[in-house]
C-alpha cells in the first residue's frame, strides 16, 4: 500500500468518526471534540470471558446529558473502536478515570 493510500484511508477514517461524533453528540468540529467527557463500559465476552468494552458514555461538557455510543455501532461505521479511542483522545477529549469524579461529573 502506497503512503497516498494509507493517508487517504486515515482521512476517510477521521471524517466517519467526525460524522459520527456529529450524528451522537452534537459535535460540530473538532475543536469542540476538547470539551468531550467519556467513560468506558465492560461487559464479559461470553465465549472468553474476558472483560471486554461493549458501550462508550459521552457528553459535551455543559451541553448535553452522557449519551451511550455502543461499540457495535462504532465499529459498524467501519471505525475500530482503537481507532475512534485515538481520535478523541488525540483531540482533547478526557477519559474519566476515577469512580468518584466519574459520580461528581454525573
Amino acid at each position: 500500500m502506497t503512503f497516498f493510500n494509507q493517508t487517504r484511508i486515515q482521512s476517510l477514517i477521521n471524517e466517519t468518526i467526525r460524522s459520527y461524533l456529529k450524528a451522537c453528540l452534537g459535535v460540530k468540529s473538532t475543536s469542540e471534540v476538547k470539551r468531550v467527557y467519556f467513560f468506558p463500559i465492560y461487559t464479559l465476552c461470553e465465549f472468553t470471558e474476558e472483560k471486554v468494552v461493549s458501550q462508550i458514555c459521552a457528553r459535551v461538557k455543559n451541553k448535553t446529558p452522557f449519551v451511550t455510543l455502543d461499540v457495535s455501532n462504532i465499529e459498524a461505521s467501519g471505525v475500530t473502536l482503537v481507532e475512534f479511542v485515538d481520535y478523541i483522545l488525540l483531540h482533547g477529549a478526557k477519559q474519566i478515570k476515577k469512580p468518584g469524579n466519574l459520580l461528581e461529573i454525573i
